[in-house]
């Protein structure tokens, strides 16, 4: 069963971080943002309650149904002072109260157990939540917040990077967990997106999901062509759905899942959900990246695209998936603990 004492799940694995000189910098660095987070759903923006629905897959070391399953449900804080989680599933509302030691949201009843993580940036948040029902566990990662009322206004091109997680299993072998980062490229002339999910699993195994020409609806985008690159074998199914945060669309969010074959036997034996935040850069901040030059933050950090350089103590994901986000100033990472290891009650991948 999830254990309050034990349960910890963090978003995305801090996979190491070495310094790259001298914090500051000069004027001449460009600037960037990366998303800082708070684990309260107190800190949440948007609506009081928040309808969701995504890929759920699971994550023991025994997964009886080795498949991709659609979790729909509801979330709002309580209102009687507690700041607690309300999670209504199926007809069923569940309270969970956050573990003060971990910052994990936790529930313990007869039906189901349940553990919630929440990434919550400025406009748009992150969820993922992890049930236990019959010693089965699943995870689905959600995303939230003040969702932009339309597209239309915007022009123009955009580019938008931050940290990437996801959760997996694999037929026969049980749960697995990674993480990494991303780079957007929004073009809402042409109302399409570019990207790349750079991800690494707990291995060291670094691979890549890219789409081209996602096509923009009213408040974000989606594709069902993910290409894998990296790893072995096909994908059956892939799913991508994004939406974009604050009147400004300054954020963006969202979740992705695959179903591949990886042996070509045409039995799928690996399921994938994962989830992704990040805020929007200006064009010489992703000129200087791509170029392999560093860029600095707000609180005079710099970081470099994939090389896992920080300076300052915290720092963010970058697409070959070398380094993470950690916020010094919260304590709050988002990803899993900086030894790799998830844990929720009995299962750990450790």
């Amino acid at each position: 069963m999830i254990q309050h004492s034990a349960t910890h799940i963090a978003l995305i694995a801090t996979v190491g971080l070495t310094a790259c000189g001298g914090g500051g910098g000069g004027s001449d660095v460009p600037q960037a943002t990366v998303p800082q987070f708070s684990n309260s759903i107190a800190a949440a923006s948007g609506p009081a309650v928040t309808a969701h629905s995504g890929p759920a897959v699971g994550i023991g070391t025994t997964v009886p149904l080795a498949a991709i399953l659609i979790r729909d449900f509801t979330s709002e804080m309580a209102t009687d002072g507690s700041a607690d989680l309300i999670l209504r599933i199926a007809g069923t509302d569940y309270r969970l109260a956050q573990d003060p030691n971990t910052g994990t949201y936790l529930a313990t009843t007869p039906a189901l157990n349940l553990a919630v993580e929440l990434a919550v940036s400025d406009e748009a948040s992150l969820m993922l939540l992890v049930t236990e029902d019959s010693s089965a566990y699943f995870g689905s990662f959600h995303d939230f917040g003040n969702t932009i009322s339309s597209t239309a206004p915007l022009s123009g091109t955009s580019y938008y990077i931050g940290p990437a997680a996801y959760v997996a299993t694999i037929t026969g072998v049980g749960g697995s967990a990674g993480s990494g980062g991303f780079v957007f490229e929004t073009d809402f002339d042409a109302a399409l997106v570019d990207g790349r999910i750079a991800l690494q699993d707990l291995n060291g195994t670094g691979f890549n999901v890219d789409f081209e020409d996602a096509p923009i609806h009213a408040t974000g985008f989606s594709t069902s062509n993910l290409q894998v690159g990296g790893l072995a074998g096909i994908t059956v199914v892939g799913e991508l759905q994004a939406s974009f945060y604050g009147s400004d669309a300054r954020q963006v969010a969202g979740t992705f899942a695959l179903e591949r074959d990886s042996d070509l036997n045409m039995s799928s034996d690996q399921f994938l959900s994962g989830g992704f935040l990040g805020n929007q850069q200006s064009p010489a901040a992703i000129e200087a990246l791509l170029n392999g030059d560093p860029v600095q933050v707000s609180d005079g950090e710099r970081i470099v695209l994939g090389s896992g350089s920080v300076v300052g103590g915290s720092g963010s994901v970058y697409p070959d998936g070398s380094s993470s986000y950690y916020n010094s100033n919260t304590g709050v990472s988002f990803g899993a603990d900086g030894g790799g290891c998830y844990y929720v009650g009995d299962w750990s991948n450790c």
